[in-house]
């Protein structure tokens, strides 16, 4: 739900994240890498492959994410979506 903020962005509306849609991704990608045996990566990385076709998310826009809003990951978001 949290990236729903950025559906402007991932639908590739805009051209740039939105700063909501920065902080609500982080706090997203946080929450995912916060838990320590990996099942918050793996049940986000689910959610956008099922959830984000449906939200008309594009992939590459869901693979820039991170960096367009300077989010370290400790994870792959390549291998994610």
């Amino acid at each position: 739900a949290l990236l729903t903020f950025c559906g402007s962005y991932l639908g590739n509306i805009l051209p740039n994240p939105t700063s909501d849609c920065c902080k609500s991704a982080t706090s997203a990608f946080d929450r995912a890498m916060s838990d320590s045996t990996g099942q918050g990566i793996r049940d986000l990385c689910d959610c956008l492959m099922v959830a984000g076709p449906v939200l008309n998310f594009q992939q590459t826009k869901l693979e820039s994410l991170p960096d367009a809003c300077g989010i370290k990951l400790s994870f792959s978001i390549f291998l994610c979506v």
